[in-house]
């Protein structure tokens, strides 16, 4: 995930896009950006499933209990995903503080499934980091 973040910072740095950088995700490049957090996302989820299995196996043979593998919650970290706020899609990061969310603007939005994490937001439509 990082390596992938950090091609795709390159890349908006070198098109000029934003202080700081940022790719408009209605351009070929973050297009590409976005293809490739998905990836690197559903990879991760993959990762974490594996683990938290182990996890489980070991805690039930060192216990000798069966814990219950769907009470299990899974926190994503580390990237941005849109989602529906202020009535239209914005760009956001599950931690960090508040950013620019629009020229001129600023804007807090709250994550409700991540126990009301302060969110970073970005309209779409614009640009994201």
């Amino acid at each position: 995930g990082g390596a992938v973040g950090e091609h795709h910072q390159r890349v908006a740095r070198a098109l000029g896009q934003g202080t700081p950088p940022a790719l408009r995700t209605d351009t070929e490049e973050g297009q590409a950006c976005v293809h490739d957090l998905d990836l690197a996302c559903r990879f991760a989820r993959a990762n974490r499933d594996v683990l938290g299995a182990r996890a489980l196996a070991v805690l039930a043979d060192v216990l000798g209990v069966a814990p219950d593998a769907d009470s299990a919650v899974d926190v994503h970290h580390n990237h941005v995903a849109s989602e529906p706020h202020f009535g239209r899609a914005l760009w956001g990061a599950p931690w960090g503080n508040t950013i620019n969310a629009w020229p001129g603007r600023w804007a807090r939005a709250r994550r409700p499934r991540c126990a009301r994490t302060p969110k970073r937001v970005r309209p779409a439509s614009m640009t994201w980091t």
